[in-house]
């Protein structure tokens, strides 16, 4: 799988803003939702390059979301179910949260296609999800930024080279909501182009 470059690329030194008083990143042109209903959930709109019988959002404290039905075709379903048992956090699983007084867990993709069994890493989310639609490209702003991609809003648009999203992000220490700018590229790589303070945190020392 080709390498997910992960650039922070700020737009100016601390935190950004759109003009004077403004608490959110400009929306104009952001005319594209990463996913719908407003219920739904954005891993379910995931679309894989090549279809999987099975896909999972897995964390190690256990499973955060998961579709389909697991080695449904893999020739020998016993030996895929320990194959998917014995899989372990790639070393790229990113934290799907901010952290406070304690690391956030870690989160990866487990899937299972025929008899081929696989875990992936934030490294590996462009080369699985190519080419990237509006949901893949939200998916992997968040997966780069800790932050969440809301389904039911205007929060992508396409532009050349790839596309960008708008993630929302709350600190798990002091509660600072942000809004990030991210760019994802047709292969995955993403930047972060602006940073937005939404809500100020309340000045603490986590435990």
């Amino acid at each position: 799988m080709r390498t997910l470059r992960w650039l922070f690329i700020l737009t100016s030194l601390g935190c950004a803003s759109t003009g004077p008083g403004t608490r959110s990143i400009d929306r104009t042109g952001f005319d594209l939702a990463a996913c719908a209903p407003a219920s739904a959930r954005l891993f379910d709109a995931l679309t894989p390059a090549t279809p999987v019988d099975y896909l999972e959002w897995r964390s190690h404290l256990g499973g955060e979301a998961a579709r389909g039905t697991r080695c449904e075709g893999a020739s020998d379903a016993m030996a895929c179910e320990d194959a998917v048992a014995s899989l372990t956090a790639p070393v790229d699983a990113w934290a799907a949260m901010t952290s406070g007084g304690a690391p956030a867990p870690l989160t990866y993709l487990v899937f299972t296609r025929g008899d081929e069994v696989g875990a992936v890493g934030r490294d590996g989310l462009g080369a699985l999800l190519a080419p990237l639609d509006a949901a893949d490209a939200a998916f992997i702003a968040q997966a780069a930024t800790q932050g969440t991609v809301p389904c039911g809003e205007g929060r992508v648009r396409a532009v050349p080279g790839g596309h960008e999203v708008i993630v929302s992000r709350t600190q798990t220490c002091g509660g600072q909501r942000d809004e990030l700018l991210v760019m994802v590229g047709e292969d995955g790589a993403a930047t972060v182009l602006e940073i937005v303070v939404v809500v100020e945190g309340e000045a603490m020392i986590c435990p």
